[in-house]
């Protein structure tokens, strides 16, 4: 065995070069894309939820008054 630890070395590296995935780059903007979408439609969850929630603030006020107006009489 002639130089076995450069062997070695020369082999790991040979390896490590062969292993790496060359669709690293894709893999990363497929993760942003689905992580933008995540945030796109939490967002759009919130805000929808927000006005149904105003809404219906809104309304049980408006009712409340209603009654109380007339129950006075």
């Amino acid at each position: 065995m002639q130089k076995p630890e450069k062997n070695l070395e020369e082999f790991f590296e040979k390896a490590l070069k062969k292993s790496q995935p060359t669709a690293a780059t894709d893999n990363e903007g497929r993760i942003a894309r689905t992580m933008a979408k995540a945030q796109q439609s939490t967002n759009t969850r919130d805000v929808i939820l927000l006005v149904f929630v105003r809404f219906w603030m809104v309304f049980t006020e408006i009712t409340c008054k209603f009654i109380a107006k007339s129950s006075k009489h």
